[in-house]
């Protein structure tokens, strides 16, 4: 698989950006709201960290995996929503 190629934001370095590993959560209210496909969504859509191994900052940002997350996150939610607001009971 192809990795991005990232560049550091403070020097613009390319090559030297490694990622930060984060803690893995389940979201509880991702996961009440839509149940465990959502909770990844939510997780998988967080911020990455990165560090520059040239100039040792850190930053973060969404990753294209991250913003494909987002979208279905957001997409998955809408349609509950309408599902709720075209509920009409017998």
């Amino acid at each position: 698989m192809k990795q991005e190629e990232m560049a550091c934001r403070n020097c613009g370095a390319t090559g030297s950006v490694e990622i930060i590993p984060k803690l893995k959560h389940i979201n509880r209210l991702a996961l009440l709201a839509g149940g465990i496909i959502f909770s990844l969504l939510f997780s998988g859509s967080r911020k990455t960290a990165f560090r520059c191994t040239a100039c040792d900052s850190r930053f973060s940002q969404r990753t294209r995996k991250g913003w494909a997350c987002l979208i279905f996150f957001w997409i998955g939610i809408a349609l509950i929503v309408i599902g709720f607001l075209t509920f009409e009971p017998e």
